[in-house]
């Protein structure tokens, strides 16, 4: 009887140790879904400032390409510009060379 009473005793000492175990495994479980929302959301975040950094820096260099070529663009303007105006210029001073020479001036 004595080691009937001792197994019940070992038997339930190992159902608490089992009961305990079980606790720890779902307070395990429960700090892992913890760290990992933790570390989830820092990697979040610094996926996003990576993110809004590559952005920014691509609209700076859009926009300093954007003035460069801006630039280019008033300066062949400006260029072409000058030239008509050469050109008008030249052609006036022709036209009224004509006139004078048809009026014997």
């Amino acid at each position: 009887m004595l080691k009937i009473e001792e197994v019940l005793k070992r038997l339930e000492e190992v159902d608490r140790v089992l009961k305990s175990v079980d606790e720890v495994k779902i307070k395990v479980l429960s700090q892992l879904d913890e760290v990992a929302k933790k570390h989830s959301n820092a990697v979040a975040k610094k996926i996003d400032e990576v993110v809004n950094a590559a952005i920014s820096e691509y609209k700076t260099k859009a926009i300093e390409e954007a003035k460069k070529e801006a630039d280019k663009i008033r300066r062949e303007a400006e260029e072409r510009r000058q030239k008509i105006l050469e050109k008008y210029q030249q052609n006036k001073a022709r036209l009224v060379q004509q006139a004078l020479q048809l009026l014997n001036l």
